[in-house]
């Protein structure tokens, strides 16, 4: 589902650009990543580097390779031209641009803007995840076929340039060996499980925003250089579902007790019936 409207008061559409970027942001430093499933490390350099070189070889940017451990590397595995996206934790380094991008998302309780600080970074460390993201990728960059993580509503909104997303329902017996389909050349031979499933394709444009929902699978290609911010996130009616998916995590059963009982009380049925509007 793309929601036309869901971005109208946001100040990031006006704000926010590769160029003000690198005026405000240049000198940050993040990795220019390798590889989306298989990460396989990147090239540390700068924003603005990142940006100035953006139809240029990754080979040019300045800094230094960097393996999937970030140690430095003399050189990465694989094409070390073919670049993912930037990545840059820039609502750690610069919180305030938080406030860009609200609400999030329109219409909908988003229970993880609900979480006290604590047990929103004890999610975080549990499910070794981040669930809130700036994208800045390079045309023709691809994100694979992939289902979003521990069953949670994901969503793209899309600031500069546009992307094609080709997304199918989830199904749960057929699913298990979808990982490597490529929905723009399919191989119904490869993958026969994929046969007469239907593929839903579009653009998305600035100022919209796509609504995936939970375990649906989707592959992406930027058509143009573009800013997306992707955050995953739950609301009541998937709730149990995201818990469900927390629990059975490695880091759940390793946390300490006091942790995982922020998670369960933060999405037990009680606590969410207590906090929905009335």
């Amino acid at each position: 589902m793309i929601f036309t409207d869901a971005m109208t008061d946001w100040p990031a559409l006006e704000a926010w650009s590769m160029a003000a970027f690198a005026r405000d942001y240049g000198s940050d430093l993040g990795v220019a990543q390798l590889g989306f499933y298989d990460w396989r490390g990147g090239r540390a350099t700068t924003l603005g580097d990142y940006i100035a070189k953006l139809d240029q070889p990754a080979s040019t940017l300045s800094g230094f390779w960097i393996d999937r451990s970030g140690l430095p590397v003399a050189a990465p595995g694989g094409d070390a031209d073919n670049l993912w996206s930037f990545i840059w934790e820039v609502f750690s380094k610069h919180p305030q641009l938080r406030a860009d991008i609200g609400p999030y998302p329109h219409g909908a309780q988003n229970l993880f803007d609900t979480l006290p600080q604590a047990t929103y970074a004890a999610m975080e460390k549990i499910t070794q995840n981040t669930y809130l993201s700036l994208y800045l990728s390079r045309k023709d960059t691809v994100t694979p076929w992939h289902s979003d993580l521990l069953s949670t509503i994901g969503s793209l909104a899309q600031i500069e340039g546009q992307k094609r997303v080709t997304l199918m329902p989830g199904h749960e017996e057929d699913d298990r060996n979808n990982e490597g389909f490529d929905p723009e050349a399919p191989d119904y031979g490869q993958f026969p499980q994929m046969g007469g499933r239907p593929l839903y394709c579009d653009v998305i444009e600035p100022g919209d925003m796509l609504i995936i929902p939970p375990d649906w699978w989707h592959h992406v290609r930027s058509l143009s250089h573009s800013i997306t911010i992707s955050h995953n996130f739950a609301i009541p009616e998937n709730a149990s579902r995201f818990l469900a998916s927390v629990q059975t995590c490695d880091g759940y059963h390793k946390a300490k007790p006091e942790m995982r009982s922020l998670i369960d009380l933060a999405f037990s049925p009680e606590h969410i019936d207590g906090a929905r509007p009335q």
